[in-house]
């Protein structure tokens, strides 16, 4: 529980279902890098990129240092926190806003066919408190996956999605479309957010 500190390096070696718990207050930020991300373009940083999350306070933020970070699987906020949980920030180094792709410092890339961060809930818990910042947000084909950001809330049985800021962001390229937001989603602000070359409609809200 006390102070944390450490470079950008791999600093756990997680088997089976070990995991990581940091104690309140005890690290501003968690890397991916400590469980094993190199962000060089071509490894799957997912099994890293999860740690990271699971294993970040209540509040506090998943730091993306500059790199490409591959990922295989759909980044599920809600599921890798538990949906009560899952206030959270996930920061990047930087973006380059303008229809400037390419050239953010940190870039999520996206290799599977699905969504690339889901934030949604299907029961009675509440999900919010998320910020997504500073990063770009891609699939590693141009069409390739569905949405890039899914919100989406439970119909019937109470469970919303609040709460959520994107700030320097860019989203481009997906399959479907960039931001898709559907049923019991509530106050999401977009600051300085760029959608560009979806296949479909860039921002969907229904």
């Amino acid at each position: 529980n006390g102070p944390v500190s450490a470079e950008v390096q791999k600093i756990f070696t997680l088997t089976g279902t070990g995991a990581v718990t940091f104690g309140t207050n005890s690290v501003e930020r968690v890397i991916p890098q400590w469980f094993g991300a190199l962000a060089d373009g071509s490894t799957n940083d997912y099994a890293a990129i999860a740690a990271a999350i699971k294993a970040c306070p209540t509040g506090s933020t998943v730091f993306f240092p500059k790199g490409t970070y591959n990922y295989a699987t759909s980044i599920d906020i809600p599921t890798l926190r538990t949906a009560a949980l899952a206030s959270i920030r996930l920061q990047g180094a930087g973006t380059t806003l303008r229809w400037a792709y390419g050239t953010s410092a940190t870039i999520l890339n996206y290799t599977g066919a699905g969504k690339g961060i889901i934030i949604e809930v299907t029961g009675t818990d509440n999900a919010g408190g998320i910020i997504l910042k500073d990063f770009e947000l891609k699939p590693s084909v141009s069409g390739q996956g569905t949405y890039g950001i899914s919100l989406s809330g439970a119909v019937g049985t109470a469970g919303l999605v609040e709460n959520i800021w994107m700030e320097n962001l860019n989203v481009i390229n997906w399959g479907t479309s960039g931001i898709y937001s559907r049923d019991e989603v509530f106050n999401v602000t977009c600051h300085h957010v760029a959608v560009k070359g979806c296949t479909g409609i860039g921002v969907d809200i229904g």
